[in-house]
């Protein structure tokens, strides 16, 4: 199988949730964490190619959090044969 088309895992970022269900304002946060709205919204929405862990640090800043609380890793759906010998040898022992 081809690196192509394995599924690696991906994080999803469950900011927009957050504010969401606290009430808080993306304009309060944009502006106390010197974002533009624009930016802001992206990251809520999970829209995020590649996220800046300088923009990450400042909105966990501003909101008193860890980065584990906003980026959840979603775990990828295969084993590849290195993962495999290793996890084989671990349950022979």
């Amino acid at each position: 199988m081809s690196d192509k088309n394995k599924d690696w895992g991906h994080f999803n970022i469950v900011l927009g949730e957050y504010l969401t269900n606290n009430g808080i304002s993306k304009n309060k946060i944009a502006a106390a964490a010197n974002l533009q709205r624009s930016q802001l919204i992206s990251y809520c929405k999970n829209e995020v190619q590649r996220p800046d862990l300088g923009v990450l640090a400042r909105i966990c800043c501003v909101l008193k959090c860890d980065l584990a609380d906003k980026l959840i890793f979603s775990h990828c759906y295969f084993i590849n044969d290195y993962a495999m010998n290793i996890h084989a040898k671990s349950m022979l022992k």
